[in-house]
């Protein structure tokens, strides 16, 4: 097999977590199909970057603006250029497939796929909304990858003989990453947080669907010796309109962007982790994001055996139970305090669920993630 990899994202210190996605899955098919992986970005603002991930790469230099017709022009040659000494009895049994992270290569592939012989997939983040471009892909790719149920059950409305070439494949974890080597007192020690406080931690954007301001209004119901630790976003203009719009109180502390290799110890620092996603804010064209999202951040908070307290919304109930987290009600600050008071106060339940949900998330690596993939196109 010979896969090509291909995403339209300019890879920069700042990344945003589907860019991590986006390179942990890299690095998986590297690590398994060795130089039979080709890795394709748009452009990268410093090698060390991927050296460190170890992830050779090719850049398309693809400009942001006019995407589809960048890569209707750019794909022919590079195929070319990269199989130009290959043989056509070779290249058949290699069995070539063009992996897609967006629909401008996708639709771009679907144009040369009977000159060159290859099998094209498309991974899905977000639910199609039933356009030319959807209906195009959902008809000639040949695998469709959605990150939930609730995005497989969206293509399948496009097209129901979609239900023959779609396979939910969840986002992964990095066990060893957040297995934290330090003591939860280390932790703070490390990043200067109080040592007497209980901490409650969010990791993730700082968006509304997100349940960011139900999470600010809950800090008040909360007693004095708790401190809300909110992180994450990788967009400065978001995290400084949060600030200005909440109330500042003493016991919320925004730390706003991390580098995800520090995201271990802000996790190991902390005594209950949140996600507080909305049920009522901010849809995609009609498509709420409580039926689709696949917030990799909870995968964290699993890995790293923290009790969880999470909004009880569709999404989260295809990956976690009751014997995995705290469910509350979704927009309820008070209901969202009372859950984050329980899992500190009854221990034993919170060792439970704790236990529990590492088992589960044991189940999700991203070794596993690709292994899953790669068995698909070798099958069918």
């Amino acid at each position: 097999m010979k896969l090509f990899y291909i995403s339209s994202q300019f890879v920069e210190e700042r990344q945003p977590a589907g860019m991590i996605q986006m390179l942990y899955t890299a690095r998986e098919f590297r690590r398994s199909l060795g130089d039979n992986f080709s890795f394709i970005v748009r452009g990268v603002s410093d090698k060390a970057i991927m050296n460190a991930w170890e992830l050779p790469y090719k850049v398309s230099s693809c400009p942001f603006r006019a995407r589809i017709l960048f890569y209707i022009f750019w794909l022919p040659i590079f195929w070319v250029k990269q199989n130009r000494l290959s043989s056509k009895e070779v290249l058949a049994r290699q069995g070539k497939i063009l992996y897609c992270l967006d629909w401008h290569a996708a639709i771009a592939g679907i144009l040369y796929k009977k000159i060159f012989g290859y099998k094209i997939a498309i991974e899905y983040h977000d639910p199609p909304f039933g356009s030319w471009k959807d209906r195009v892909i959902v008809r000639f790719c040949d695998y469709l990858l959605p990150t939930t149920y609730a995005l497989k059950n969206y293509l399948s409305r496009i097209d129901e003989k979609t239900k023959q070439k779609s396979w939910v494949i969840p986002n992964g974890i990095d066990l060893e990453k957040f297995a934290n080597t330090f003591s939860k007192e280390e932790c703070r020690k490390k990043l200067g947080l109080d040592q007497n406080k209980k901490i409650v931690l969010y990791s993730g954007n700082f968006v509304a669907r997100k349940g960011i301001y139900v999470l600010a209004k809950a800090a008040e119901f909360l007693p004095d010796d708790m401190l809300l630790v909110m992180i994450g976003g990788h967009d400065p203009d978001s995290i400084s309109e949060f600030k200005q719009k909440i109330v500042e109180k003493g016991n919320i502390f925004v730390g706003g962007y991390k580098p995800h290799d520090e995201i271990p110890l802000w996790i190991g620092a902390s005594d209950v982790c949140v996600a507080p996603n909305s049920k009522s804010t901010e849809t995609e064209q009609g498509r709420a994001a409580i039926d689709w999202t696949s917030p990799m951040k909870v995968f964290e908070y699993m890995a790293a055996k923290r009790p969880i307290v999470c909004s009880d919304i569709p999404a989260m109930r295809e990956i976690l139970d009751s014997e995995t987290v705290i469910f509350v009600e979704p927009d309820n600050p008070k209901a969202l305090a009372d859950g984050i008071k329980e899992a500190l106060m009854s221990r034993e339940k919170a060792d439970r669920l704790v236990k529990n949900a590492f088992e589960r998330v044991s189940r999700n690596t991203w070794e596993k993630r690709s292994v899953n993939i790669l068995k698909i196109f070798e099958n069918k």
